[in-house]
Order: structure tokens, then sequence, then C-alpha cells
């Protein structure tokens, strides 16, 4: 039990600033390869626009796909060790890349996503034990960690997308090595991790494992809603993949890019985008606390509406660019600011769903499924970003005002759906007896 100025003090632990500098420099890592991947296959092995986007989509899918396996591997082992494990393995990956063979490109991928897949669910499962004792904080804390985890995919953006236009090589070995700094605070802190009351099992069998037994009426209700979250979570992972996609082509065939005779690098567009999700974190930490003061907090199957709905300006945005490009163009010369204003709502949209998402399935998991169920999370992210790699190779055979339309749709009719059926979900979640 906390002592009670502890459990009710407004300050986040400083083991999550740590971890959140770990998983800083695995996202470098991942999201530097994934947002470039595009741009390396199309301008250094010179891949068509859809076989480029459409292994992005497999890139990330697959890698999001994978958590699944690593949270039933933490569950069975333990939440730290696939920590070390995962970054490795992404390290090598890179380092696959950096050879620059082709040959070489998806032993690299199948590397760094099955690193993300062991390394994702145990952090995040370590991530809500250490606010076991700090619910009131527990989303403010969960968005301040997730913004800055971002700042590593914004330095990666703004670093990588400078030196791809030297060298690509540099790149992943810059990525490569990332990972293993981001080992320097997580073994700072690694013994006080061990405290924390997440019993490994050891891959033990059935018979003698304690937590086989059978699941109460509130936790299934509870895994119901997590289920319907994380489904509802893939349409907007597969519009948010549209950023290092389709939206990635988009500034670099039809975006004006050049500023006082300098021409801004294509990642810096979606650096704009984690800048935005940074920005605004903090301010939505602090209001979420303001809003628990006057018993009036926003449940979480709202906040993902609120995401769907902020999605959807993000691609009305867009429809209004692509109607400025005449029919059949391949090139243009847009005003960036369109692009920008897009990020803008796309980092909303994220903040919004993301980490009270991860918070969410963090806190409702029955204990022993909890690296499970995270991973089911991640799945649906996996699910939703290979679609959307998939849909954003339709870019070159429609309309770009329709293509951008697609989205508009898949995300505003989600919305008012979860508005319907948004007291009903918080209701199961049972949030009274936790």
């Amino acid at each position: 039990m906390k002592p009670k100025d502890e459990m009710f003090s407004n300050k986040h632990p400083k083991e999550m600033y740590l971890l959140a500098i770990t998983e800083m420099c695995q996202r470098f890592a991942y999201w530097g390869v994934g947002y470039l991947l595009v741009l390396f296959l199309v301008k250094h092995f010179s891949y068509p626009s859809a076989k480029a986007t459409h292994l992005f989509g497999a890139y990330t899918g697959i890698a999001f796909l994978l958590p699944m396996l690593g949270g039933y591997v933490a569950d069975k082992w333990n939440y730290r060790s696939p920590i070390v494990v995962g970054s490795l393995l992404t390290t090598v990956g890179c380092f696959f890349l950096a050879s620059l063979h082709q040959g070489m490109i998806i032993p690299a991928l199948i590397c760094i996503g099955l690193g993300g897949g062991l390394f994702t669910p145990s952090i995040y499962s370590l991530l809500g034990s250490i606010y076991a004792h700090k619910q009131h904080i527990r989303e403010g804390g969960f968005s301040i960690y997730y913004a800055s985890v971002n700042v590593g995919v914004f330095a990666a953006m703004i670093i990588l997308g400078y030196i791809q236009t030297i060298s690509w090589r540099f790149v992943f070995i810059i990525s490569g090595f990332m990972p293993l700094l981001g080992m320097i605070p997580y073994f700072m802190i690694l013994s006080k991790l061990r405290d924390i009351e997440v019993p490994p099992h050891y891959f033990i069998s059935k018979k003698r494992d304690p937590y086989q037994y059978h699941l109460k009426k509130h936790e299934i209700e509870r895994i119901i809603v997590i289920i319907i979250m994380s489904l509802a979570s893939i349409v907007f992972w597969m519009a948010y993949n549209q950023a290092g996609s389709s939206m990635t082509l988009f500034a670099l065939k039809f975006t004006n890019r050049h500023v006082a005779g300098f021409e801004v690098p294509t990642p810096w567009f979606i650096s704009s985008q984690t800048f935005f999700l940074i920005l605004f974190a903090f301010p939505l930490a602090r209001f979420y606390i303001f809003l628990k003061q006057l018993k009036s907090l926003v449940s979480p199957p709202m906040k993902t509406a609120f995401s769907l709905f902020f999605t959807g300006l993000c691609f009305l945005v867009m429809y209004r660019a692509a109607m400025l490009i005449p029919v059949a163009a391949t090139t243009a010369s847009i005003s960036p600011w369109y692009l920008i204003y897009a990020f803008a709502l796309m980092a909303l949209a994220e903040l919004f769903l993301a980490p009270i998402g991860l918070s969410l399935v963090t806190n409702l998991s029955p204990h022993r499924y909890k690296g499970l169920l995270t991973g089911i999370w991640f799945t649906c992210i996996g699910l939703g970003f290979y679609l959307g790699g998939y849909v954003a190779g339709w870019m070159d055979l429609l309309d770009l005002s329709i293509f951008f339309k697609i989205f508009i749709i898949t995300s505003f009719v989600p919305a008012c759906l979860l508005v319907l059926f948004s007291k009903k979900l918080d209701k199961m979640r049972h949030i009274s007896s936790l």
C-alpha cells in the first residue's frame, strides 16, 4: 500500500520518463526506417509507388501483428527481458539495411518487426504497473509518455530526413545504434522494475499455473470493451498510415517545398505531425486532470470518437488540397500549409486515441492476460497499417480527391457509432471496481 500523499500526488514517477527515453530510441529506429522506407525504395531502388507503399503497409502491418506473440511471450516469461532482446533485433535489422543490398531488405524488415513485437507489449505492461497506485493521473501519464517517446520519431525525421539526401547507409547505421543507446536508461531502473508486481510464469504447465482460472463476468465485459475499442482503432490507423505513404508521396510530387531557395526534405513534413503531437500532449494531460476535478471525465469511447472526428477533418483538408490539382497531373505546387494543417489535426486525433487506448487496455486487462490483450491492441494497429498501405496503392488509380474522400467516410461513420454506444461501453468497463 502506497502512502496517501504519494498515492494522490500529481507528480509522475521518474521511471515513466526513463522508460520513455528507452522507447524514444526504439521509435527513432523503427519509424526512422518506416517513414523513410517508401522514399528509400522509390529513390534508391526505383520501386513503383504502388509496390513501395504495399511493402510499407506489409512492414508496419506485420510488425504490429507481432506484439500479440510478444505479449504471449511476456505473460509466460517476464516483462523485462523481451525489451532487451527486441532492442538487439532492431539493431541487427537496421545494420542489414545499411548494406544497401536489395536482397537484405526483407530479412532486415523481419528483424525490426520481430524486435518491435517483443519490445512493445512488455514496456507498456511495465508502464501500466508503474501507475497501479496513481489511477487519477494514469491517462495524463500515458499521454505525456506517448508524446515523450514521439520525440524519437520527430528527431528521426529531422536528422535522418536530412541525412538521406547525403547517404542512405548513414541513415541505417545511425538508426541501428539508437536502440543500444536506449538500453542505458533502461538498465538504470531495471532493479526497481523487478520490484513491480508482475509475476513471471516461465512457461509452466497449465495445471501448475495458478493464473489459469475462470474469468468473472465483469472481467469478460472488460475484455469485450478492449476488443471493441481495438477494432474501432483499425480505421484510425488505416488513415494514419497515409502519413508514411500517400501523404509522403503528396509532399514529394504535389507540394511546393521551396523556401527562400532551400528545398525542404520530404520527411520534414512528416515531422510536423510529431511536433504537434508533442505540443498538444502536455496541455491535454493537464486538461484530463481538470476534468477529473470537475467530475466530468470524458470516457475512452468518447475520446476515440473525438479521434476519428479529427481524422475526418484531417482528410477533409487533404481533399480540399487535392481539388486544386488538375485531373491526371503528375506534379503540382500546392501550398505546404495544407499538409501542415492536416498533420496538426492528425496529431490531435492520435493523442485522443493511442495513449488513451493503451491506458485502457493495461488498466482493464485481467492480470494474467495483460500482455496478450496489449498484443491484441497492437495487432489491430497492424491490421490498420496493412490496410492503409494497401489502400495507399490506389493513389495512382483514383482521382486524388476521391482517394482522400475514402478516409473522410471511414472516419466519420464509426465516430458517430461510438457516440451512440459510448454509455453502454463505459458501463461495461466497471471502472468503480478497479
